[in-house]
């Protein structure tokens, strides 16, 4: 078994060079006994068309001396670039914008870096330039030594390898999308500290804060500036709080019990849910979450109006305006 398989041959690795395309009129039988002088040993191939000859080489060397050849000669034709003459990319950061391009290309020249192309980059929407640059570096052995730098033209600069596109490949037909569901709560920004969380009347505030200040006080000790702090400040806070009312609550849903709350959190859930799934165990849940708060809120809602009539009274004057606002006749707006 072990001799056998030492006689099986390896396969080459190596990728062969891209085709090159004549469209040129030629002498077949001439034009392959000069490819055949150029080429090496590995040969080469041809393929016919009604409008050009596709060549195949086998090896860079016979690759780069045929595509000589043909420039010498002013052959039309085309090809694609080989992975052996690809540039190496690479992104420069923290670089000036104004920074002259032929003093970057100086610069990497001494380091030992030879570029083919050097390009400014620009913001995407308001085409503003950045402080980024585009390299791209003949083919070398060393060119990844390049990430080593972090000094070019005076500044200190991040030299890393170009990111690729970042763009989502898409769905086809036999493909089963992943939903991935995060339970996390998103971080609450956190209230702007006041001296009261209400409405203030800020003339009544002055006036009231003008009336405790007292200006001919003794401040020639440490305690007695201490006792001048502490008692402007106290008068600063009970002015506020005499001056201000309480701010009327927007949402709805604050008087609610902690119980109705936390039953309408779960209601919206669970139809967010069931909308990115469409599961009929999830529509099933969100109905019955559903049907369950609407019979709760039913029941609070007439208990809060029961609670609101019973408190009605005849001294604040609030059961005489429920009954001008019942009594009143509202006038119906013709269609």
């Amino acid at each position: 078994m072990d001799d056998t398989n030492e006689n099986i041959p390896v396969k080459n690795q190596t990728p062969k060079p891209p085709p090159i395309f004549i469209q040129a009129q030629l002498n077949f039988n001439n034009f392959c006994i000069k490819i055949k002088e150029l080429t090496d040993s590995t040969g080469f191939d041809c393929k016919s068309s009604t409008n050009k000859l596709r060549l195949q080489t086998y090896s860079a060397d016979s690759y780069r001396t045929v595509i000589n050849y043909l420039k010498e000669n002013n052959v039309s034709f085309h090809s694609y670039q080989s992975k052996e003459l690809k540039a190496f990319r690479a992104v420069i950061r923290n670089l000036h914008p104004t920074t002259d391009l032929s003093f970057i290309k100086k610069e990497l020249l001494d380091s030992g870096f030879t570029t083919r192309n050097i390009m400014p980059v620009f913001h995407k929407l308001t085409k503003t330039p950045l402080p980024i640059f585009f390299i791209d570096l003949e083919p070398g052995p060393t060119n990844a030594d390049i990430f080593k730098i972090t000094s070019l033209c005076y500044t200190i600069v991040k030299i890393e390898l170009a990111h690729p596109k970042r763009d989502i490949p898409q769905c086809h037909r036999y493909h089963t999308p992943v939903l991935l569901h995060i339970r996390a709560q998103p971080l609450m920004k956190p209230n702007r500290p006041t001296i009261t969380p209400r409405f203030t009347n800020w003339n009544k505030f002055r006036g009231i804060l003008s009336k405790k200040t007292i200006l001919n006080i003794k401040l020639k000790s440490p305690s007695n500036i201490d006792s001048a702090i502490n008692k402007l400040t106290n008068d600063i806070q009970v002015a506020a709080k005499d001056s201000s009312t309480l701010r009327p609550s927007n949402n709805p849903s604050s008087n609610l019990t902690p119980e109705l709350r936390k039953l309408l959190a779960d209601k919206r859930r669970a139809r967010s849910i069931w909308q990115r799934t469409r599961y009929p165990d999830d529509k099933s849940r969100y109905n019955m979450l559903s049907n369950k708060l609407k019979s709760l809120l039913k029941i609070h809602k007439n208990d809060s109006y029961k609670n609101y009539l019973q408190n009605l009274s005849l001294k604040n004057g609030s059961l005489w305006r429920k009954t001008k606002s019942i009594l009143r006749l509202k006038e119906i707006t013709p269609p």
